[in-house]
């Protein structure tokens, strides 16, 4: 059994970026007929037939090698493509998608996945914990030295640390699902309120809301794709990684400056008051610049670019940043976990 028919289902705001596929499967006997299906000149009587199912492809620079944002889908090689990716996937490692990491009290460090696990680690980098839940987490925030809350598409969750443990607060959802406001996709907390990043289609806006999920003030609304932000003060950080752009404005709007990279970015943090640091895809040293918008030396991480892009946090007590890799993979017949060897920290200068 292989695939024989695939239509790739971009990431939202995105023309080149493609994380899940709706895959047909069948054995035919009928070379023309195969032919014809890898085509995608399928009818939906051949459709309703056979076995449709979805699969996830790998990251963005992979499928970037048959998918050009001008050009059009080339069938034939996206189904070879899928077919050695799900052959590779089911035999042999599944893949976790890591949608944030923060620090909570004691230097404990929390990464979550968007496929709603959530791992602790204590100070030295030991992985204390690692839970499942039923949400699909996008955004992390610490709110206090115990306590964290995660944007989970329509609603924000607020989850508890207490030891070596995380467990979630039910009775303090913010649930966004019978009001106007859509997706969630990223989170800050500061000064007892919520700086978030909604998105539809290729739409962005970021609002401030009140901890019952008023809107206090839309802080920044364009008509490109936001994909992440940090929020120091009263400047908003912005990163558009498919124009490989960082972007620094005031609350009411006005632009401070604005940087154009040689590699796309992908996520940030303020690492003390006077850097803003960056990881880039495909590069394994982080960008860092000052408040104004200059580039200072890069920090070399020493891990390998496979596993770029990193997702960053900083500790101001320890003068550390802790940074992960987007992707972890799971070897399925292995009985390690995972999750015990990706945080890696550094001392900054």
């Amino acid at each position: 059994m292989e695939i024989v028919y695939a239509e790739l289902v971009f990431d939202e705001g995105s023309k080149n970026s493609c994380h899940t596929a709706f895959c047909v499967f069948e054995e035919f006997d009928d070379d023309k007929k195969r032919q014809s299906a890898s085509s995608g000149e399928i009818s939906m009587v051949d459709v309703a037939a056979q076995r449709i199912s979805t699969i996830s492809t790998s990251s963005d620079m992979s499928i970037q090698t048959f998918v050009e944002m001008e050009d059009e889908l080339d069938m034939e090689e996206c189904v070879h493509f899928l077919n050695e990716k799900w052959k590779e996937d089911d035999h042999d490692t599944c893949t976790y998608v890591c949608s944030g990491i923060t620090e909570t009290g004691d230097g404990k460090i929390i990464i979550t996945t968007k496929s709603g696990e959530m791992a602790l680690y204590g100070a030295s980098g030991k992985l204390l914990s690692l839970k499942e839940f039923s949400e699909t987490f996008e955004g992390l925030t610490k709110t206090s030295k115990d306590e964290v809350a995660v944007s989970c598409g329509y609603s924000i969750r607020f989850y508890k640390v207490e030891k070596s443990k995380v467990h979630e607060e039910a009775k303090k959802c913010i649930d966004f699902k019978y009001t106007d406001m859509v997706k969630v996709h990223d989170i800050h907390y500061s000064d007892g309120s919520f700086i978030i990043l909604c998105k539809i289609f290729s739409q962005s806006s970021i609002k401030k809301i009140d901890m019952k999920g008023n809107t206090l003030q839309l802080v920044y609304q364009t008509s490109t794709s936001v994909d992440s932000f940090c929020y120091f003060g009263e400047t908003l950080f912005v990163i558009e990684k498919d124009q490989r752009k960082i972007s620094a404005m005031k609350q009411n709007g006005d632009l401070s400056w604005e940087l154009t990279l040689d590699y796309s970015p992908r996520y940030l943090t303020i690492a003390g008051e006077d850097r803003v640091v960056v990881s880039l895809s495909g590069r394994p040293d982080l960008k860092c610049l000052t408040m104004t918008g200059s580039v200072l030396s890069s920090v070399d991480t020493g891990l390998d670019p496979s596993q770029t892009p990193l997702l960053l946090c900083y500790s101001t007590e320890s003068n550390s940043m802790y940074f992960c890799p987007e992707e972890v993979k799971k070897i399925k017949s292995s009985r390690k976990n995972p999750f015990s060897k990706i945080l890696s920290s550094m001392k900054l200068d």
